[in-house]
């Protein structure tokens, strides 16, 4: 993340469209650099998760809850790259189609389409969670 607000304070023409979006595809573009240089796969996605209130471990309703959450987790790390950067973008990050299209560079409605594909693959490994 700090390479890429590194890049958008270096910047010298203001950002036309969302800023939000910019934003997004500015540090996605940074850790798929980061990535590249790297040369391995990427990490999974703990640090998404890891923002949600703690829960007390002990009870019943908070093992319940973390083992949902363990199961959400494994089976967006399933999906293909684009659709679970897409969910994440919308579900985690509150983005609309329209900014994650903008932060993707893509149609609409390949957004659109996408996130719809990601929620079909998700709905069988997640029908034990419901």
């Amino acid at each position: 993340m700090h390479d890429a607000f590194v890049r958008l304070s270096r910047r010298e023409t203001p950002v036309s469209g969302d800023l939000v979006a910019y934003v997004f595809a500015s540090v996605r573009n940074a850790a798929l650099d980061q990535l590249r240089r790297r040369a391995r796969a990427p990490e999974p996605l703990d640090s998404v998760f890891d923002d949600q209130a703690p829960r007390q471990e002990s009870s019943e309703a908070g093992y319940i809850e973390d083992e949902r959450e363990r199961l959400v987790r494994d089976a967006v790390e399933q999906l293909p790259d684009a659709q679970r950067q897409t969910v994440v973008m919308k579900v985690y990050g509150g983005l609309t189609f329209q900014q994650i299209a903008e932060a993707f560079g893509e149609p609409l409605s390949t957004v659109s389409s996408r996130y719809q594909r990601a929620l079909e693959a998700l709905r069988k490994p997640l029908e034990v969670v419901a």
